[in-house]
């Protein structure tokens, strides 16, 4: 059975295609943006945050947190998030994580969050609270509560 483009198994998939995995996740991604028209307006393109979600995972394995948090950001960027990321995005040295405006919320939201505080454990260790404060945001927005956030994350550590 196929899996659908909000499915969290498809990142699984996707690492498949290795050893070249990022590349070519890279090069279907760009693919598959082409196939967008463009317009004023900001579409939500739901389909890619899988995708991204699983470039990251594949960045993050091959220990580039910097390469992984920018794939993450751009996932969340396709479902109409705004986020200041630094690092990596920012040279300046200021060190920041901050969702400056909410996008669709989805559970791969939640997952790429955890995926972002995951890849600042060995960048900047210090944005990690900010960035898991942004994920229980997400989860209790998808949940609906909050009481089994912690029991969820630990579920998930290390997937």
């Amino acid at each position: 059975m196929s899996k659908g483009p909000g499915d969290l198994g498809l990142h699984l998939q996707l690492r498949a295609l290795r050893p070249n995995a990022a590349s070519q996740i890279q090069t279907l991604l760009s693919n598959i943006e082409k196939t967008y028209p463009k317009c004023d307006a900001e579409p939500i393109l739901l389909e890619l945050l899988d995708p991204y979600l699983a470039l990251g995972q594949e960045l993050r394995f091959k220990n580039k947190p910097t390469e992984a948090i920018k794939a993450y950001v751009k996932g969340l960027k396709g479902v109409r998030y705004k986020i200041v990321a630094n690092p990596p995005l920012d040279e300046k040295g200021k060190l920041q994580f901050e969702v400056t405006r909410w996008g669709m919320p989805d559970r791969l939201v939640f997952m790429t969050l955890l995926r972002i505080h995951d890849a600042y454990l060995k960048l900047a260790p210090e944005l990690c609270p900010a960035v898991r404060g942004y994920a229980e945001t997400a989860y209790t927005i998808i949940a609906g509560e909050s009481d089994t956030f912690n029991t969820v994350t630990e579920l998930l550590k290390g997937r």
